[in-house]
């Protein structure tokens, strides 16, 4: 899987009023994207919202997924940032690799619920448009990096003989589980279902998949 960045639409303008403009607009889409609406926002709003004017917006922007795209980079590379130390943290901590794969299920979990309302407005959009859905891709394929490169380095507590396959499946797992939680791509969300339930129920699945060889749980 690439872990390449798509192209930006768009350049941060270098002037401090241009700067200033682009950045209400960002901010403005953040919080539309937060709303009830949605993706489903129109760029009137976006220019209502910011107070830029719509011929401002489309100074910088071809479209409003463009906007979406935008606010969508800026979030994922916020949430790499706070996976990478989240994950180092756990590492550091860890008295042994049972306990780090407690810690990384909840660090992967919390990171997918801090920005849970973005996320899901995002994954929305990306059903109807292949860049932010690569996009989407992108930072899945980071955050698997390194929850990949922690676990690894403890492979010899690992019981699955194929170790890389079995931390992808605990990856996978989590994020299925929590998009479905949240309702992210248009799921109906269980939000208020117990949190600290379901973060132990996922330390349990991963540990339990990790370290039992899959003969003996067959």
């Amino acid at each position: 899987m690439s872990t390449a960045k798509p192209t930006r639409q768009s350049a941060v303008p270098k002037q401090q009023r241009s700067r200033a403009s682009y950045e209400k607009v960002l901010a403005a889409t953040r919080r539309l994207l937060t709303d009830e609406k949605g993706a489903d926002f129109t760029l009137a709003d976006v220019s209502r919202e910011s107070g830029v004017s719509i011929g401002g917006i489309y100074g910088r922007f071809e479209n409003r997924m463009a906007l979406i795209l935008e606010v969508q980079l800026r979030t994922n590379e916020k949430m790499l940032e706070e996976c990478a130390a989240g994950i180092a943290q756990a590492v550091a901590a860890a008295r042994d690799g049972r306990d780090l794969m407690r810690r990384l299920a909840v660090e992967v979990a919390e990171s997918l619920r801090r920005d849970r309302d973005i996320i899901k407005a995002i994954v929305d959009a990306s059903l109807a448009d292949a860049q932010i859905a690569q996009e989407g891709l992108h930072v899945y394929a980071g955050q698997l990096a390194l929850f990949r490169s922690a676990l690894l380095a403890r492979r010899a507590e690992i019981a699955h003989p194929e170790p890389d396959e079995a931390i992808e499946f605990c990856f996978l797992s989590i994020y299925e589980i929590v998009a479905s939680h949240f309702g992210f791509g248009r799921r109906k969300s269980a939000e208020d279902a117990q949190w600290p339930k379901l973060l132990a129920q996922l330390q349990h699945l991963c540990v339990s998949y990790l370290t039992t060889p899959p003969e003996a749980a067959a």
